[in-house]
């Protein structure tokens, strides 16, 4: 009797420690979905000097050229996402070119604001800039090493939630 009791005992344990595994990976596996959720390439990566990051307007005119902002216009207008217009002092679903003109201003600002701020502890930075439903983020990291990684992304939020955060 004994014998099999030890044995169950230590079943159980490894089911719990395997159970534990389970749930850690699940915690690793989120953070990682969240790392990758900012980040389109890998954060950290080699630089020498024969690598660049785009300048600021290769950067934007790339975004603008890739962004698919009829789809943005689609669902403001679907939605009577409306901005205020300061000429007439009312507010009105923008125009194509409004968007636009307003995700390239962003983008913009968020580079040049980036240019401003100081890495912190580990070599990172960066800035995010919002408004109508857009946000232009940008980082830069590799504050020790030869060419600094940057990179530029814009994003057109419909909806988000965040709970739990410290």
């Amino acid at each position: 009797m004994k014998i099999k009791k030890t044995m169950k005992n230590n079943e159980s344990t490894s089911e719990e420690r395997i159970t534990r595994l389970e749930e850690r990976l699940d915690e690793l596996f989120t953070q990682i979905h969240h790392l990758q959720a900012f980040v389109s390439e890998p954060i950290v990566k080699p630089n020498t000097a024969d690598q660049t990051s785009p300048t600021k307007d290769e950067a934007i005119n790339d975004i603008m050229e890739n962004f698919d902002f009829a789809k943005v216009y689609k669902i403001m207008v679907d939605y009577n996402w409306v901005w205020f217009d300061r000429k007439t002092q009312k507010t009105r679903v923008p125009t194509l070119e409004e968007i636009k003109d307003n995700a390239r201003e962003l983008l913009e600002r968020a580079w040049d604001q980036l240019n401003e701020t100081e890495y912190d502890y580990s070599g990172w930075k960066e800035i995010f800039v919002e408004t109508g439903g857009f946000n232009a983020w940008v980082c830069e990291c590799g504050k020790d090493v030869v060419i600094p990684e940057r990179h530029l992304k814009l994003r057109f939020i419909l909806e988000e939630w965040e709970c739990g955060k410290d």
